[in-house]
């Protein structure tokens, strides 16, 4: 795979071997806010994101309003193995292990 960018976020995935348009992405005004893919190189089969609070993926749809997909999360934000499309959960950073996601105290509360 390889993708087109604007800026960091991704616009378009691409089949390396044959650079074939694979799907393309198009953001909202927030960071890191995917609100529509549209699935392979034309602009018909578009699929709409639904966000929670969070930012986190929990819906799919299709332009007629169909659900696609369900997203589900564990207590620590990992996506389930059946969630579906490249966009997940906000609340994970890329490697980051429930372990490792435990927040440090506040400064102010930190005995020194």
């Amino acid at each position: 795979m390889q993708f087109e960018y604007d800026g960091a976020q991704p616009t378009t995935e691409l089949n390396s071997a044959s650079d074939t348009i694979l799907r393309r992405y198009v953001f909202g005004p927030g960071v890191d806010e995917p609100i529509v893919w549209y699935e392979g190189s034309g602009m018909t089969d578009k699929r709409y994101l639904d966000q929670d609070e969070r930012g986190s993926i929990t819906r799919i749809t299709d332009a007629a309003g169909k659900t696609l997909a369900i997203d589900s999360y564990d207590d620590f934000g990992i996506p389930s193995s059946g969630n579906l499309g490249r966009f997940h959960s906000t609340r994970v950073k890329c490697g980051c292990l429930p372990s490792a996601c435990i927040p440090s105290r506040p400064a102010s509360t930190r005995r020194r």
